[in-house]
């Protein structure tokens, strides 16, 4: 005569089950959520190129936040475009907004919020590619929330009042983000790591303002790790 399972052998299985279920997925989410990092990657690499062959073509000199045209602005996500000829080049695999400002969007700056990659204007505006001090070590376009996102020393602790700007970069692959240099390469970075204010959560942090160099000109300028 064959002899079934027991009450408690049969908890013992599914409780066995249940802890390398609990082991595994998390495992299995950072794993997918490793490869929309990959391909997002893939996408600031190719934002950065096109934005050196802009910057090539206007007298290697980067764009403004938006540049004027007939009944509107264009935010750089549609300058780029003529280089790139794919708006889907903007949609990071790990977000759901899947937006676009229009083109041309109104001049009131009201479409800031669409974008899922960031275009580092506060001290590339209208900057020379030669004057930077160190491609390498300046960032030119970032995972984020807008089409543009401010720089460190323009986030304040909470209380300051500008506390939103930090949230507007997005650390969204692994606590990390993807970020593209002045001299064309991408990689990702912990938060942390890119002289943020910290934490995130927005309760407070020092300026490190890493990576956020202007130019050689004696102009506003904050040091690089050592």
């Amino acid at each position: 005569m064959k002899r079934g399972f027991t009450l408690i052998e049969l908890l013992v299985v599914i409780a066995i089950i249940a802890i390398l279920a609990a082991i595994l997925f998390p495992v299995f989410a950072r794993a997918r959520e490793k490869a929309r990092q990959t391909s997002c990657l893939s996408n600031v690499k190719e934002i950065v190129l096109a934005q050196l062959m802009y910057v090539q073509d206007y007298d290697e000199r980067f764009q403004s936040w938006s540049e004027g045209c007939p009944g509107g602005i264009l935010y750089s996500s549609w300058l780029l475009q003529a280089y790139i000829q794919n708006t889907q080049v903007f949609d990071c695999p790990s977000t759901r907004r899947t937006i676009m400002p229009d083109n041309p969007a109104p001049s009131d700056n009201s479409q800031r919020g669409r974008g899922e990659y960031g275009y580092t204007y506060a001290y590339l505006n209208h900057q020379f590619l030669p004057k930077l001090e160190a491609p390498a070590e300046t960032i030119v376009w970032v995972d984020g929330k807008a089409c543009y996102v401010f720089a460190p020393n323009s986030c304040t602790t909470v209380g300051g009042g500008q506390d939103w700007r930090r949230r507007e970069y997005d650390p969204r692959h692994n606590e990390g983000l993807n970020v593209g240099w002045c001299d064309g390469h991408a990689k990702w970075m912990k938060y942390e790591a890119m002289g943020l204010p910290m934490p995130y959560d927005g309760s407070g942090g020092d300026y490190n303002n890493y990576y956020w160099y202007t130019d050689k000109s004696g102009g506003s300028h904050y040091p690089y790790p050592p």
